[in-house]
């Protein structure tokens, strides 16, 4: 079902300044990233050295040079400004690099520049992690190569580039991650659920909220495939507006396409094609939560050719 990442690789000249801004987990995977491709980067975090001494310590091995307690002016020095996730996008560094016309992209935008193999991005509001854990399980119960990085575990700058090309790379993302994309393409994106909170970032806004988290599609096609939660209005309502193959899952009503239970069978229905994967009761983690999750995951890696009896031996070890 799913076919080959074709995202353009994006080209950093070298004579193009770039800054990356958040020196910790995923700002110094981005720089060195970049580094490695022949960029001029710099780092600064307006942090205290002392708290963030592992990463720094990462950067002077790599000689890229970097500040801390300050975004000072050489950070405008560039044509490109990275932001790691934990930066808002109102920030004043971030406005500031805007109003002079300098380029603000996450560090998930750059590092799907290097990615050359298929991209499964899960976001929502409430469980990535678990989503994300689960299609890795199922992806090694099918012996099949992958990563797992973004919000869990590294960050996926650190993979990109060195991805074999027999692997899959499975991201979870946050709406944070997403507020700076402008190409990023998965292969595959999930949408959990849409929820009303932590909405402090986006100004209490659920329609800034809402439009972070439509960038995990935006530049889906016709090859690719969205996943979405057909019990969950919010969500429901926002992927009218994709261009991709659309795939729901349920644990309220059967579909006609996706996933869903139909008297407590997980049941997934693909072009007319109906699995039955395991009864709900066999299955030792409980809650309608759970149960979406999984089916969520099993339809991600359903597009992947995953087999149901994989499916069905990774569920029984839940």
């Amino acid at each position: 079902m799913a076919t080959e990442n074709t995202i353009a690789k994006n080209y950093i000249p070298r004579d193009i300044p770039v800054t990356v801004i958040g020196a910790a987990r995923s700002g110094v995977g981005v720089a060195k990233l970049l580094s490695s491709a022949g960029a001029c980067v710099f780092v600064s975090d307006n942090g205290d050295q002392a708290s963030i001494r592992t990463y720094t310590d990462e950067l002077d091995r790599f000689t890229i040079p970097y500040e801390t307690g300050q975004h000072s002016e050489k950070v405008y020095d560039a044509g490109l400004m990275v932001v790691s996730p934990g930066v808002p996008s109102d920030a004043a560094v971030v406005l500031e690099a805007r109003k002079r016309g300098i380029t603000v992209v996450s560090e998930l935008e750059v590092a799907s520049w290097y990615c050359r193999v298929p991209v499964i991005a899960v976001t929502g509001t409430y469980g990535k992690t678990i989503t994300t854990t689960l299609i890795g399980r199922m992806l090694h119960d099918a012996e099949r190569l992958h990563i797992l990085a973004g919000n869990i575990g590294d960050a996926f700058s650190n993979h990109a580039a060195q991805l074999n090309s027999n692997s899959l790379a499975v991201v979870e993302v946050s709406s944070f991650q997403l507020d700076h994309v402008e190409r990023f393409k998965p292969n595959v994106s999930v949408i959990l659920n849409i929820r009303p909170d932590n909405l402090h970032r986006y100004g209490d806004s659920v329609d800034k909220y809402v439009t972070s988290i439509r960038r995990v599609f935006e530049n889906q096609d016709k090859d690719d495939i969205l996943i979405y939660n057909a019990d969950d209005p919010l969500v429901t309502e926002l992927i009218t507006k994709a261009r991709s193959r659309t795939y729901g899952f349920s644990v309220e009503k059967s579909l006609n396409e996706g996933a869903y239970l139909e008297d407590g069978l997980l049941t997934i229905r693909i072009g007319g094609k109906k699995l039955s994967l395991l009864q709900q009761n066999a299955i030792r983690i409980h809650g309608f939560y759970h149960v979406a999750n999984i089916l969520a995951a099993a339809l991600a890696v359903s597009a992947f050719g995953v087999p149901v009896e994989t499916l069905q031996q990774t569920l029984r070890r839940l």
